[in-house]
């Protein structure tokens, strides 16, 4: 008895590509406080489409920083010595700094 062969779905490129939204910039000088998860989020976002090192070399080249307070400082350490991260070197770095990350 012969076996029958499966049917494969084909792939088709009917799927038209979304533009990109034109994006809507913060207004004013005051700095906004916004949750450190959704930065978080948006930082996992840039990752999984292999833009990390991009990003991190663009933000430094042009020197943009963030203002964390010293809570969300105590958070990051313990999240990270809880979750053995110090057997990375930055990790390490990270929890046993002064709070400044100086991690480079």
């Amino acid at each position: 008895m012969a076996k029958k062969q499966k049917k494969t779905a084909k792939k088709t490129s009917n799927a038209k590509v979304a533009k990109a939204p034109a994006p809507r910039y913060m207004q004013g000088k005051k700095p906004k406080a916004i949750a450190f998860h959704k930065v978080a989020d948006v930082l996992a976002v840039i990752e999984k489409h292999g833009h990390g090192r991009k990003f991190k070399r663009q933000s430094k080249a042009s020197e943009h920083s963030v203002i964390l307070h010293p809570e969300t400082v105590n958070f990051i350490k313990d999240f990270l010595a809880e979750n053995n991260m110090h057997t990375d070197p930055i990790g390490r770095k990270a929890i046993t700094s002064g709070g400044d990350y100086d991690c480079d």
